[in-house]
């Protein structure tokens, strides 16, 4: 069988299906860990206890810091990853009222920076 119609039908030569079958041998078990590590992190499947992400005030409310509106939507957009002048635009203040909300919303959930509100906010009850 030449190239031109090993190509046609999709039969590899006896070298190429061995030098494939090497190649995958290296990486399956690169593969098996991905696909292992990929599946520890999915969503359970069944009823979610906690409110959802969704409902952040519900969220906020068990830690009793009497957070203004301004400062819970600062948190929606601080836990997406929005930069201050992207918090900013939406709300219709500028970046430096929102380093003030940032500042009061840390202060009032006694957290010292965007990776503590996360680990906040994931906690469970």
């Amino acid at each position: 069988m030449n190239t031109r119609s090993q190509e046609s039908t999709g039969a590899l030569s006896p070298s190429t299906a061995r030098t494939l079958s090497m190649c995958l041998l290296c990486v399956r078990d690169w593969v098996l860990a991905a696909v292992r590590r990929h599946l520890k992190l999915l969503p359970p499947e069944g009823p979610i206890a906690e409110p959802v992400a969704g409902d952040l005030a519900t969220l906020l409310d068990r830690f009793d810091a009497r957070l203004s509106v301004r400062e819970i939507e600062t948190a929606r957009l601080i836990l997406q990853d929005f930069s201050s002048k992207a918090i900013a635009q939406p709300m219709g203040i500028s970046p430096e009222t929102v380093k003030v909300h940032r500042r009061n919303l840390y202060h009032k959930l006694n957290v010292n920076g965007r990776g503590e509100l996360f680990a906040l906010v994931l906690q469970p009850r």
